[in-house]
């Protein structure tokens, strides 16, 4: 069984290395990891090859339609947003807001990113997110690194819930039991994270003092349900 399960994370561990640590070109890392896919599940599985071929055509189309309409679309959509110029009423908006870095954190990158994410998904809230904290002032390196922690649970629901939608055609499991199991393991994260961007927004866990409750009133707005569908 944990043979088995070791072989069935070797496609995973190898996307990991060539990404991460090769930098081997998506295209390249992804058609050898489908291969590798292919020649794991007819010979350590015994899957027929006809079986095999039809779920990696599957999974191609699946890549295709929705997964890369919703990137495209996202895309479109931020360059509309950007070119028009209401990116910058956007941040002018928040501005207003709060001058406090802390608050503009838990806004843009926990708040706003989380919206994004839901509706587009695919990282797109990351550089978004990213780019406004860095012209509110952020070092472009901690504004990167808060807006991808900031990311970590909106991610399970992104592109308007397509992640679930696709594990339950997948698994033939019920999206509204995979909806629920997927939130009682990020509860956790949820309660934890807004904490952790605060304090990396100040670097000192001291950040924390004075905007504690609102830190923690932001947690319930990632667990909210509305947030999660």
């Amino acid at each position: 069984m944990w043979v088995k399960f070791a072989i069935a994370l070797l496609p995973i561990i190898w996307l990991i290395i060539s990404l991460g640590v090769m930098r081997m070109p998506a295209a390249r890392a992804c058609v050898i990891g489908l291969v590798l896919t292919i020649v794991l599940a007819i010979i350590s599985f015994k899957l027929p090859v006809l079986d095999t071929m039809t779920g990696a055509l599957e999974g191609i189309i699946i890549g295709i339609w929705p997964v890369m309409f919703v990137i495209v679309m996202a895309l479109f959509a931020y360059n509309v947003t950007t070119e028009s110029g209401e990116m910058k009423t956007i941040q002018d908006m928040l501005a207003t807001i709060s001058t406090d870095k802390r608050i503009i954190v838990l806004i843009i990158a926990w708040g706003f990113g989380g919206f994004l994410e839901s509706i587009a998904g695919f990282g797109t809230a990351v550089a978004i997110a990213a780019g406004i904290l860095i012209a509110f002032g952020l070092d472009p390196i901690r504004a990167s690194v808060i807006s991808l922690i900031a990311n970590t649970t909106a991610t399970a629901f992104g592109a308007i819930g397509l992640p679930i939608l696709t594990l339950a055609e997948v698994t033939n499991l019920k999206q509204e039991n995979l909806s629920f199991i997927v939130t009682l393991q990020l509860f956790v994260l949820v309660l934890l994270v807004p904490f952790i961007l605060v304090i990396l927004t100040e670097g000192s866990i001291k950040a924390v003092k004075g905007v504690g409750l609102i830190t923690l009133v932001r947690t319930g707005y990632g667990y909210s349900p509305g947030n999660s569908r």
